[in-house]
């Protein structure tokens, strides 16, 4: 079921497809689309990593990168009507990273969301 990426606890493990930050190129030419795997972690009100360099409160959780998947195609092709896919390599990193510290992984494309059940 897709939800709305605002409504996803923290701390949790995160898969976020988007259009490369740089251009890369991978055998099939020229990276369309790449998935970044996240760890996200809750900020409490005082701590110094919700600020920006001018001291103002900008952020509610840390993003901590832990691998990156290119891909062709778009974004569109990575929604279902019921799931958002998952990268192959990272999704089974995130599958054992899940089992050991016991947090839940969401796929994310946009404002739209899936948790990603576990696989044994």
């Amino acid at each position: 079921m897709l939800i709305n990426k605002k409504d996803l606890p923290a701390p949790r493990l995160e898969f976020r497809w988007q259009e490369p930050s740089e251009t890369v190129d991978i055998a099939f030419g020229n990276a369309t689309i790449e998935c970044v795997y996240l760890l996200i972690i809750p900020l409490r009100e005082y701590d110094i990593r919700r600020e920006d360099d001018n001291g103002n409160k900008v952020r509610s959780e840390e993003e901590i990168e832990m691998g990156k998947t290119y891909s062709t195609g778009t974004l569109a092709r990575k929604v279902f009507d019921d799931r958002i896919d998952a990268p192959f390599r990272d999704g089974a990193h995130a599958n054992w990273d899940s089992s050991v510290l016991g947090l839940p992984v969401y796929a994310v494309v946009g404002d739209l969301a899936y948790e990603v059940k576990p696989q044994d």
